[in-house]
């Protein structure tokens, strides 16, 4: 296996440029939610903030959970994928005929993350750790 966690001959599923990193349940339900989970997966649930929570399974992060913005926001998983420019690619999105959902943020002690559509509007999360040598599963 190669040290260098961008190399495409290395067999790591994660967490590598182009590749899904993280998943996140957006619900207007924290609590109904984390229960669901819980008792179909075996996940715990950790707080992190006010009103976002990680989903662990033996104590490894496997996903988030955050609060809706808005009561009407339908309850939905978001796919992120990791990316080495975040602004970067969300103007390639829009210059490709998608949309920007999110504007490009940074996240205290994660990273930087935005979402857009296609131009179909499926939407995908964007996301670059704080280290960009991150080699395993998303932590925070």
């Amino acid at each position: 296996m190669s040290n260098n966690p961008n190399s495409e001959s290395d067999s790591s599923p994660c967490c590598k440029p182009s590749h899904f990193a993280w998943s996140e349940l957006v619900t207007s339900d924290l609590e109904g939610s984390a229960v669901f989970y819980a008792t179909l997966f075996g996940w715990s649930i950790t707080p992190f903030g006010s009103d976002y929570a990680l989903f662990k399974k033996a104590g490894t992060e496997v996903a988030g959970m955050m609060k809706a913005p808005q009561p009407e926001t339908p309850a939905q998983w978001r796919a992120y994928v990791m990316v080495e420019d975040v602004d970067e690619v969300v103007a390639k999105a829009t210059e490709f005929g998608g949309k920007t959902l999110l504007q490009p943020m940074n996240v205290p002690e994660v990273g930087r993350i935005a979402i857009v559509t296609d131009p179909h509007g499926a939407a995908i999360g964007l996301f670059k750790p704080l280290d960009s040598k991150i080699d395993r599963p998303f932590t925070v």
